[in-house]
């Protein structure tokens, strides 16, 4: 089968901050907690990415903080563009 390797703390820690990076970025979209977003969403693609350069245990885990700290990151960008254009669009019209 292979390596039974365990599970990196850091894995878990990408994992975790991503799933919090998502929460906050679509639950929050206009809140104070909105703005724990994007420092979530970078703590989880930096401890994924970390986890699957040196080849530690907890890949898959590494992979789905990768992903949903992306997600984050993308909606708050999309979220925050999307509130200043409505205020500029707001203030023309």
């Amino acid at each position: 089968m292979g390596e039974n390797k365990s599970v990196d703390d850091q894995a878990i820690v990408a994992l975790i901050a991503g799933i919090v990076s998502v929460m906050f970025a679509l639950f929050t979209w206009r809140g104070p907690l909105n703005f724990l977003c994007l420092p979530a969403g970078i703590i989880a693609v930096m401890s994924g990415v970390t986890v699957l350069k040196e080849g530690r245990g907890g890949r898959d885990l590494a992979v789905a903080g990768v992903v949903l700290g992306t997600i984050g990151v993308c909606a708050w960008i999309l979220m925050k563009a999307a509130l200043v254009f409505l205020a500029v669009w707001h203030w023309l019209f």
